[in-house]
């Protein structure tokens, strides 16, 4: 299998409100080149709103490029990528619109601990809160809202789980999420809206190879 490729897919689909929905993500043959390095092979998948799925890439260079391209960061070298309705090599403001990116770790590097009514590092989230709002214009006392809400919702505080919550400060439909960690999605899957999707990349790792009964 080419490098850069996808391994598989897994997840469940769920409908909102009983109705069936466009995709918010539609990527047919999207694949990524830089020079003549192939970074993410094609790969072909559909998320649809409410879903939870998990996308396997061959190493840790695909799977970061490949949630950078689902969150309209990275563009696709070859094939399509719609977000919602969006081509975002051609239309990225309204793509980004959509989605939310939370990179590997969360990118802040806080060491995990239990979060509740901002008792844990309040004064450096507080930093990165107004950062975010003042990114997508959103008023920094609603912001703070916002964020806090959620982190209760979520009831841990660390790089990923603060990252997750600046993303969904805004309304968004999708958050894509680079290698996160098993309990970080388990955190968010009670505290995250029924309408927004989330589509996670993990690294594949290959089933060891039993070993030969000795004889």
């Amino acid at each position: 299998m080419p490098s850069g490729a996808p391994q598989s897919a897994v997840g469940w689909s769920g409908t909102l409100n009983g109705v069936t929905c466009s995709p918010l993500l539609h990527a047919a043959g999207a694949g990524f080149e830089a020079g003549d390095a192939l970074i993410v092979a094609p790969f072909t998948i559909e998320v649809q709103r409410s879903e939870r799925i998990t996308v396997e890439f061959p190493d840790e260079r695909a799977a970061r490029v490949a949630a950078r391209m689902m969150s309209g960061i990275v563009k696709p070298t070859c094939g399509t990528l719609l977000i919602g309705d969006y081509d975002p090599r051609i239309q990225p403001v309204h793509a980004k619109r959509l989605v939310g990116y939370v990179p590997y770790n969360g990118d802040f590097g806080w060491h995990p601990q239990p979060f509740g009514l901002r008792r844990a590092a309040a004064d450096d989230s507080d930093e990165a809160i107004d950062l975010h709002a003042a990114l997508f214009e959103v008023p920094k006392a609603e912001a703070r809202r916002r964020v806090y809400a959620m982190l209760d919702e979520i009831g841990w505080l660390d790089g990923e789980t603060l990252a997750a919550a600046l993303a969904l400060m805004r309304p968004i439909q999708l958050l894509a999420m680079d290698r996160p960690s098993d309990a970080t999605v388990s955190r968010l899957e009670g505290a995250l809206p029924q309408s927004v999707a989330l589509i996670a990349t993990q690294v594949h790792v290959p089933a060891p190879i039993p070993a030969l009964a000795a004889k």
